[in-house]
């Protein structure tokens, strides 16, 4: 399954670097997220800055539904990443949510997964405050 996800598991401990880079946009040169320099993004938006390639973002989780297909659904987990921005992108790709607290349910909701495409995934002694409205919350 590894390979179906574009991996090569007799990856040497530098190639494996080297494809991260890759992926994060620097070889021989600055930095780039989605094609723009780091350093200008930080001149623009302030440090520290949290970046993300939302085409990099969409192509990985086409990759993961190519390689599985229909027999799983794939979840984007806000616990990882709460941005709106990043979930808004994630829907779109056709990305379900995971979510275990009222707080990510109300950001999920706000980035437009509908109900069937959320999972709740939690503790149970968290329920009671994941089963409330996300209009309930403090």
């Amino acid at each position: 399954l590894p390979h179906r996800l574009g991996y090569d598991l007799r990856m040497t401990a530098r190639s494996a670097r080297d494809a991260a880079l890759d992926t994060l946009g620097y070889r021989h040169g600055p930095l780039t997220v989605g094609g723009r320099d780091a350093r200008q993004l930080v001149e623009q938006f302030g440090s520290p800055l949290f970046a993300y390639d939302a085409s990099a973002f969409r192509g990985r989780i086409a990759a993961v539904r190519g390689a599985f297909g229909d027999r799983v659904q794939v979840l984007f987990a806000l616990k990882a990443n709460p941005s709106l921005a990043l979930c808004g992108v994630a829907m779109r790709a056709g990305a379900g949510a995971e979510v275990s607290s009222a707080g990510e349910l109300a950001i999920a909701t706000a980035a437009g997964f509908d109900a069937a495409s959320i999972v709740v995934g939690f503790i149970p002694m968290l329920w009671n405050r994941i089963s409330r409205s996300p209009s309930d919350t403090p």
